[in-house]
């Protein structure tokens, strides 16, 4: 089971964002910084061996590592998440999310629970004049991830909204019979990445409803529906920051006279902070 921290549809201490201010001067870090990282391939070509997630542990936290998790503070552990590289507007970029975890003593992740998710951070690079540099530097995104671990993410989709680029990475649960999948949107503004909420994309009740015959015998027990969808960029509304979206649904929903109907289109709009209206 995956879902955001502390609910299904609002990131819970989480809609907005806080950046993290390098305590180390920029001179500093480009002192202290593992040698060669500048000019280290993103991109697997020949050019150069993939930049290692020490680089981005070291960019965040200023301690110097191996690729693997390491002990930020005497009570946090810090490991990489995902990496992408992906297209901004005419610029190459490239991220690394690491993920937080508040540990004991024994190194023990504290909070396994249903809504223990641990924190996501990220370093973000351009490519400037052929090396990749450091953009921004964030500990604390937002919290994503159920029973004390992140979702399996390899890749996010990557989804153009006006001028700016957005990740979508997948999100849900799963309680009393209904599931609920999604897309986190995370946008890649000026000063680093915002959470622009959660979008639903995929749902169904299969474990709390009946079917058939068994419908007829319990009319008023809840009919069985399933919808599948994908998010495309709806149109740009007079005096919102990013367009709409639009949720393009295949599969059945019950409506209020307790019928199953397509599930058909549903269009999200942006509120000024972020997507939550739907149409």
């Amino acid at each position: 089971m995956i879902m955001l921290a502390g609910a299904v549809v609002a990131l819970s201490g989480a809609i907005g964002y806080r950046y993290y201010e390098n305590q180390l001067s920029q001179d500093m870090v480009a002192k202290a910084r593992p040698q060669n990282a500048d000019t280290q391939s993103l991109d697997g070509t020949a050019s150069g061996p993939l930049l290692q997630p020490s680089v981005a542990l070291f960019e965040l936290f200023g301690i110097t590592a191996s690729d693997g998790p390491i002990m930020v503070t005497p009570n946090q552990r810090a490991e990489l998440w995902f990496a992408q590289t992906f297209d901004d507007g005419s610029d190459k970029a490239h991220v690394v999310f690491l993920t937080v975890h508040d540990v004991n003593e024994h190194g023990v992740v504290i909070d396994q629970s249903h809504a223990g998710a641990p924190t996501i951070g990220a370093v973000t690079y351009k490519q400037v004049d052929g090396k990749w540099l450091p953009v921004s530097r964030q500990r604390q995104i937002t919290r994503i991830g159920a029973w004390g671990k992140a979702p399996n993410i390899k890749q996010a989709d990557v989804l153009r909204l006006g001028n700016v680029t957005a990740l979508l990475i997948e999100a849900g649960s799963m309680g009393q019979g209904y599931m609920s999948t999604g897309k986190v949107v995370l946008a890649l503004e000026k000063e680093g990445w915002r959470v622009l909420g959660w979008v639903e994309t995929a749902a169904d009740n299969r474990g709390a409803c009946v079917d058939g015959t068994d419908a007829t015998a319990n009319p008023s027990a809840p009919l069985c529906w399933a919808y599948k969808g994908h998010i495309v960029v709806g149109q740009q509304r007079p005096g919102m920051q990013y367009p709409d979206l639009i949720v393009e649904r295949t599969g059945t929903v019950e409506d209020d006279s307790h019928r199953l109907v397509p599930a058909g289109a549903v269009t999200i709009r942006f509120n000024g902070e972020s997507y939550g209206t739907i149409d």
